[in-house]
């Protein structure tokens, strides 16, 4: 999501370009931190604001779970694979904003095509 978030806030001032745009790096890290503290509250205040909740998960014991299969491996990789090819391109245009072929690249890779396709 962070990737389709930079683009949409980089190309957000396209069209008026008497704007200062932001930078986007920096806009998607303060959203990021604000959901993490809030998600926190939130599961801290359900958790022990509750009392009713206050025993949960106790006694509760885990079995380790079984080695993955063939296919959940071959799955697991393809994952790995799609996060790296999808992944690649934004941090290099990140590390090297002034490398047109990098940001030839990274323009042509569609996040949510792939994603969905795979």
């Amino acid at each position: 999501m962070g990737v389709i978030f930079r683009g949409l806030a980089d190309n957000a001032y396209e069209a008026h370009k008497d704007l200062q745009a932001v930078e986007s790096f920096n806009m998607e890290m303060k959203i990021f931190i604000l959901a993490v503290i809030f998600s926190l509250i939130i599961i801290a205040v359900f958790r022990f604001g509750l009392p009713s909740n206050w025993h949960i998960g106790k006694g509760v014991t885990f079995a380790k779970p079984e080695p993955f299969d063939k296919k959940q491996r071959q799955t697991f990789t393809l994952m790995i694979l799609m996060m790296i090819v999808l992944l690649a391109f934004p941090i290099l245009k990140m590390i090297m904003p002034a490398n047109k072929t990098i940001a030839a690249l990274n323009s042509k890779i569609d996040v949510g095509l792939v994603g969905t396709r795979l």
